[in-house]
């Protein structure tokens, strides 16, 4: 029988320190403005491309299945975060929108990734910080250059709305 290392391996190391940046996040957002980690991911995304994605394009550029994504945006849009408006060329699609509350807490969400990635990155000189980000960089590229998926992913997730919004741009006539 084999054995596999798990605690000394790169991928659980980077995993179970995501998990923790993620759940250090979570708290602070949750005490500070009232969202989730995965609600304000959401919000990053918008802020990141534009609003007006539909809930299929916010699924795809998160990672996530769309049935899971429903009840983020539902909370969201109960709690006032996010507005749905009809897609004026598809109306069997919503588009989603920031509303002004977003708005008005986005400098506190800001405040709380910053705290957290201070107290993470706390006693690390800048360089080692740098050649770590290098590092990960280039494991992902690596990864997303050899996925066995069918599609592959873009290599940023800008490319990915950016790709959507222009066919949503394009005439159908020149698509």
């Amino acid at each position: 029988m084999s054995t596999f290392d798990y605690e000394n391996n790169p991928g659980f190391i980077i995993n179970r320190t995501a998990r923790s940046l993620s759940r250090s996040l979570d708290i602070r957002l949750r005490n500070r403005v009232g969202i989730t980690f995965a609600q304000w991911r959401v919000l990053v995304l918008l802020t990141k491309t534009h609003d007006g994605l539909s809930q299929k394009e916010i699924a795809e550029g998160l990672g996530v299945e769309a049935p899971s994504l429903i009840p983020i945006l539902d909370k969201l849009q109960n709690d006032g975060f996010i507005e749905r408006r009809v897609d004026r060329n598809d109306r069997r699609n919503n588009r989603i929108y920031r509303s002004k509350k977003t708005f008005e807490i986005w400098d506190t969400t800001l405040e709380c990734a910053n705290r957290v990635l201070t107290i993470a990155l706390a006693d690390l000189p800048e360089d080692k910080v740098l050649i770590m980000k290098e590092i990960l960089e280039k494991i992902w590229i690596n990864l997303q250059a050899n996925m066995e998926l069918p599609n592959k992913i873009p290599v940023t997730l800008t490319d990915t709305i950016g790709q959507k919004q222009a066919l949503r741009e394009t005439p159908p006539s020149q698509q």
